[in-house]
């Protein structure tokens, strides 16, 4: 039997990509992780079971910090 989980964090502030200015600057969240599971029995002399289980997920996000902090929601807030 083994299960295995590996998870990368890995924010990135104030990207400066090309020619912009700094208050076009944008922030990135990332987030990977893969999880694997095997599971081998052995049932007699001739026979063994094997079970195996994997998922794998990247969770990425680039936007600027008020759009991040707003939950990703381009919407303002309700204040005037």
């Amino acid at each position: 039997m083994a299960v295995r989980w590996l998870r990368e964090s890995s924010p990135q502030f104030n990207q400066l990509i090309g020619t912009v200015t700094l208050a076009a600057a944008r922030e990135e969240s990332d987030l990977d992780q893969t999880i694997v599971g095997t599971l081998n029995s052995v049932i007699g002399s001739r026979k063994v079971n094997i079970l195996r289980v994997g998922f794998t997920q990247e969770d990425v996000a680039f936007g600027n910090p008020g759009y991040n902090a707003n939950g990703h929601n381009r919407r303002r807030s309700s204040r005037r």
